[in-house]
């Protein structure tokens, strides 16, 4: 037995999305709807195919990656690029 999102397309709406239990009898595949999710928003919808699948769903990303620690270095990069675009790199002391 699985569970598994089914989107049913229709013709001049939209596709209605559906919590189903699927089962094997015999030769034939059983369907079975649990639910009805046409009227949550698409990223629910995708939090729950991500979850069906064994996957872990995060509120925010900063949930899934804490930072340790965060040492700037874009403006540093910036000036070294300028410096050495122009030739400086060679004048200027590593410190």
């Amino acid at each position: 037995m699985s569970l598994h999102v089914d989107t049913i397309p229709n013709r001049k709406s939209r596709p209605t999305i559906l919590l189903r239990k699927a089962w094997r009898e015999g030769d034939r595949v059983i369907k079975k709807t649990l639910c009805n999710l046409t009227h949550l928003p698409p990223h629910i919808i995708d939090g729950i195919r991500a979850m069906l699948k064994g996957g872990v769903v995060y509120r925010d990303i900063k949930e899934a990656f804490p930072i340790k620690r965060s040492l700037p270095h874009g403006h540093v990069a910036a000036v070294y690029g300028t410096a050495k675009n122009i030739g400086l790199d060679g004048i200027l002391q590593r410190k």
